[in-house]
């Protein structure tokens, strides 16, 4: 719990407005967890009719239809050729991107929205979101502008599989995007 409150007041330090809506999103699925979970965590009988969902939050200003859970900062984005530098309408305030590569794509770099360079601490969750197809992130590709590369482990290329996920970070010491 320590490490979940230290990352918290990190986010908070950089925009208030996202740990608003996690927090927001944390205290309705909390409430989801007690009606549908006993106390040692096991699903109580359930049916369709059982499951109340007028409680459901709306995080973010998102429509939240048939109960689901939407959340400011989501994008979702089909990739339908490899790309330098990564930089979909929205990106610079999301948090979580699902990409749908269609085949296996590449990204050499993640521009974020119209800064010239990232915010120093993003941190940015991105889900490979096709069922067949994996994305490839690049390590340190000349294809994209040096401070919008990747500068991965083991100085590797990083295969995202499908349904998979990556959480990367933005090292401004590096000026390169990272998972460690």
């Amino acid at each position: 719990m320590k490490l979940g409150l230290n990352w918290r007041h990190e986010l908070h330090e950089t925009n208030p407005a996202i740990v608003k809506e996690m927090d927001a999103m944390i205290s309705g699925l909390a409430g989801w967890s007690s009606a549908e979970h006993n106390e040692d965590g096991s699903h109580k009988d359930m049916t369709a009719e059982t499951v109340d969902v007028s409680g459901a939050h709306d995080i973010g200003g998102h429509a939240n239809m048939h109960g689901g859970v939407a959340m400011a900062g989501a994008l979702r984005v089909d990739l339908t050729e490899d790309v330098a530098e990564f930089s979909p309408a929205g990106i610079d305030a999301a948090y979580f991107v699902k990409v749908v590569p269609s085949g296996t794509r590449t990204m050499s770099g993640i521009q974020d929205g119209p800064r010239l360079t990232p915010r120093a601490g993003r941190k940015l969750w991105l889900k490979n979101a096709s069922t067949t197809d994996d994305l490839v992130l690049a390590h340190e590709d000349s294809a994209a502008r040096e401070v919008y590369r990747f500068d991965l482990p083991d100085g590797l290329d990083l295969t995202i599989s499908p349904t998979r996920s990556v959480n990367l970070y933005y090292d401004a010491e590096a000026a390169r995007w990272t998972t460690h």
